[in-house]
């Protein structure tokens, strides 16, 4: 028996993970997740409980994080483990301590730097692979790509941000200052404040950004102080995304560790067909690449990518992005309308659904064969 305990990302606008489970017999829901108070010990527990008097060795749970919080430990994955004796995934869609603990896998999309090879970065199942890979978002943008792509462009760059970030502090400042916000569609809602300071991202910086932060929020698609809007949504409207040519992606993440996480931003360009620039860990470039994406470097310096040094970093792509700006209009259509470039953005939008289907029987297949008849 599988048995799943899941929670609707983003209120069910995209595809979930447990849409790979679509044909399995002997598939058992546990529960929706519902906003109760407690999560952790009014509903996970009380389900595991009821779990534990008839799971078997022979079954899988596959479970939400979700019904962690505000428990993203350690102490609850080896607790899990102790109350089922079955095998046990937990999808989990951010960065935490949590790590896979005997017969529980923790799938987070996060990338260990110095031990990934291509194979393991390709084979690595990531939750957001998946929802972009299988998203009828996603057939609606190619639809779009196809009719419309040889279109003049009205901006060169789209660039969204949410959480109030250091980095993404500095990046609007600089965006400002070289007068590249006016051919950007650019929104930074700052929804919600990070618990880093600028000094503690960037060491012996001189950035003089308070009163370009008087300038901010700034919207783009949507006001998410206005009655029913959602503060958390990541979806860009196609009508603007296709009307731009380079995504800066200003990511989750930007201090450098040992593991880069890939939240949803950071594939977004791939799905858009968009010229992809990363404000982020050092590595993403290296990691996509391994993945099998096509940076174009042919056309950006991706060199920032090499830098650990996070001031030097941010102003090693600021300056790319200003030189990129300086193109005009025209060249920079002459350059994605060239058929071996359309080409090579079709081939990245392959990429990402190739992978998302090739993941799940890499991950899933073996142990799902049993339950599933279309595997």
């Amino acid at each position: 028996m599988i048995y799943t305990m899941t929670e609707t990302y983003y209120g069910g606008k995209f595809s979930q993970w447990f849409d790979f489970l679509d044909g399995a017999k002997n598939h058992h829901h546990i529960k929706w997740f519902n906003p109760e108070t407690d999560y952790y010990n009014t509903l996970l527990w009380k389900k595991v409980d009821e779990l534990s008097s008839k799971i078997t060795s022979n079954d899988i749970l596959i479970i939400d994080s979700e019904y962690f919080q505000p428990h993203y430990t350690q102490d609850t994955i080896i607790k899990l483990s102790e109350a089922l004796p079955c095998d046990i995934l937990v999808i989990h869609k951010d960065a935490s301590p949590m790590e896979s603990y005997k017969n529980v896998t923790v799938s987070k999309p996060m990338y260990n730097v110095n031990e990934v090879t291509a194979e393991d970065v390709q084979r690595k199942f990531n939750f957001y692979i998946l929802n972009y890979g299988t998203n009828e978002v996603v057939d609606l943008s190619f639809k779009i790509f196809d009719i419309f792509h040889n279109n003049t462009k009205i901006k060169k760059f789209l660039c969204t941000n949410g959480c109030n970030k250091p980095h993404r502090n500095v990046l609007y400042h600089f965006l400002k200052k070289y007068d590249i916000l006016k051919n950007t569609f650019y929104s930074y809602s700052l929804h919600i404040t990070d618990n880093d300071t600028i000094d503690d991202v960037f060491k012996n910086h001189n950035f003089n950004i308070d009163s370009d932060l008087k300038d901010l929020p700034i919207f783009l698609d949507f006001d998410y102080r206005e009655p029913n809007q959602d503060p958390n949504s990541h979806f860009t409207p196609l009508t603007i995304s296709s009307n731009c040519i380079f995504e800066i992606v200003s990511a989750t993440q930007f201090n450098n560790n040992n593991e880069i996480f890939t939240s949803e931003k950071i594939f977004r360009p791939f799905i858009g067909f968009l010229f992809p620039i990363y404000v982020a860990q050092k590595g993403v470039c290296d990691l996509l690449r391994k993945m099998g994406f096509d940076l174009f470097d042919d056309i950006i310096n991706h060199d920032y990518d090499l830098i650990e040094d996070n001031t030097e970093r941010i102003i090693k792509v600021t300056n790319e992005i200003k030189r990129l700006n300086e193109i005009s209009f025209e060249d920079l259509n002459k350059i994605r309308t060239n058929i071996e470039v359309k080409k090579r953005l079709l081939k990245n939008y392959n990429v990402i659904r190739d992978l998302a289907t090739l993941q799940v029987e890499w991950n899933f297949g073996e142990k799902l064969k049993k339950y599933k008849s279309i595997i």
